[in-house]
């Protein structure tokens, strides 16, 4: 889902009602990761009283007029269809709350698993949550292949860290240079791409 914007927005907002600025260039930095790496960069030393506070704002923010303008990404339904043809089980694996992706698929009529920053020590570039989504899968019977389609640069450095054929999408905002360079074996415009691709064998 494009999510970007709407997450880059509310969290503006969240920090600057609490007296924090927020800019581009953090969100630059920081999109793909979870909210306590926003906390240290933006709120060096902040209590957890105070990152409590931006992020019920942060959320109440995103849930109530900003996830509206989520948008699905171009091609994944594109995607899903393939996956569908070809036995393989899609997860979202997400840096945001079990609450925000659920909203954001609810919204597009979506029922798919995922693994969220919560359920995890360390969250995205570390590999953790991919290898957790990775453990389910199998758990549910789901043992054939598995890659990791990413928009941002910490998403590919965990999909690559996990050991998992990974591959990157220009939805994030990101150049497709620095997508390879953090480890993406090939970089498509969007989703459907990727469904070529896969199609292709």
């Amino acid at each position: 889902m494009d999510s970007g914007e709407a997450h880059f927005v509310s969290w503006k907002a969240a920090f600057e009602a609490n007296g924090h600025p927020f800019t581009r260039e953090h969100w630059n930095v920081l999109f793909g990761r979870t909210a306590n790496d926003f906390f240290d960069l933006v709120m060096p030393g902040s209590t957890s009283t105070e990152r409590a506070a931006v992020l019920a704002e942060k959320s109440r923010l995103f849930l109530g007029d900003a996830v509206r303008s989520v948008q699905l990404c171009p091609g994944v339904r594109d995607l899903f269809a393939v996956f569908a043809e070809q036995g393989i089980a899609p997860y979202v694996v997400s840096s945001s709350s079990k609450a925000n992706v659920e909203a954001m698929l609810h919204m597009h009529g979506l029922d798919l698993p995922s693994v969220h920053a919560a359920d995890v020590k360390h969250g995205k570039p570390a590999p953790d949550m991919f290898l957790l989504a990775l453990e389910r899968a199998r758990d549910e019977g789901n043992d054939g292949r598995a890659l990791v389609l990413e928009d941002s640069l910490s998403g590919v450095r965990a999909g690559v860290a996990a050991g998992l054929d990974t591959y990157g999408v220009l939805t994030g905002g990101f150049p497709e240079q620095e997508l390879v360079a953090a480890g993406a074996r090939q970089v498509f415009p969007d989703a459907g791409g990727l469904a070529q691709a896969l199609q292709r064998g």
